[in-house]
């Protein structure tokens, strides 16, 4: 019996780790263009990003206005069907381009990828039987480089059809079962700054550029 649940549990990680998708759809109004552009060693981080799922997933899907930016990566592009209403949008476009059951979900800035922390959020996942893994810093949800699945999508769809309806993650996140995983649990695994640090600020920018020329988006992390 124990072998089977081991078999099984096995196969719903593969599963886990079948699809990756990069939100790329932001406004960037802070940053003051796109982020998109943002390049460390004459790469842009969002490619860079691609590039270090392709070594976890079977494919990487990114939801972008602008798929010309990734045509030297073997990735799938798909833009929001709803757009303009934030991450959900993004969400649920990659599902409805996309035969996943689940989603790993990252954003176009982000600055790291721990492989053994995504492991340990799909076992957590898998163990409570939840429809998403976030990381919880405090009272602060920290909803990217964390899983989703499909069963959110009937969700994500009234919400983006529905005027009134809101529109935040967190939103959405509050009807559902979540395993949050607290910010002190995963730093055993990874290091929160490596990953959840937003470049927002051409200040953000300049700061991360100094402190991480040639180093890679997995270094020290996994």
């Amino acid at each position: 019996m124990e072998k089977d649940q081991e078999i099984e549990k096995n196969l719903e990680i593969k599963e886990m780790f079948r699809t990756a998708m990069i939100l790329a759809g932001g406004k960037s109004s802070r940053m003051g263009f796109d982020k998109q552009l943002l390049e460390l060693d004459h790469k842009t981080l969002a490619v860079r990003m691609a590039e270090e799922l392709l070594n976890h997933f079977e494919r990487v899907i990114v939801v972008t206005k602008t798929p010309e930016l990734y045509e030297n990566v073997d990735v799938m592009t798909c833009s929001d069907i709803y757009p303009g209403q934030g991450p959900i949008s993004g969400i649920h476009a990659a599902f409805c381009q996309s035969d996943a059951e689940v989603l790993f979900v990252v954003a176009c800035d982000m600055t790291g990828f721990s492989k053994a922390y995504a492991l340990h959020q799909a076992e957590r996942m898998i163990e409570e039987k939840t429809e998403a893994c976030v990381t919880m810093n405090g009272e602060k949800m920290e909803p990217f480089h964390g899983f989703f699945s499909r069963s959110l999508l009937p969700d994500l769809e009234q919400r983006l059809t529905d005027p009134q309806a809101p529109k935040s993650l967190y939103q959405l996140l509050k009807n559902h079962a979540v395993t949050e995983i607290d910010i002190e649990e995963m730093r055993k695994y990874a290091d929160p700054e490596g990953i959840f640090t937003n470049l927002n600020t051409p200040q953000d920018y300049q700061a991360f550029q100094a402190n991480h020329c040639c180093t890679p988006l997995s270094d020290n992390l996994n």
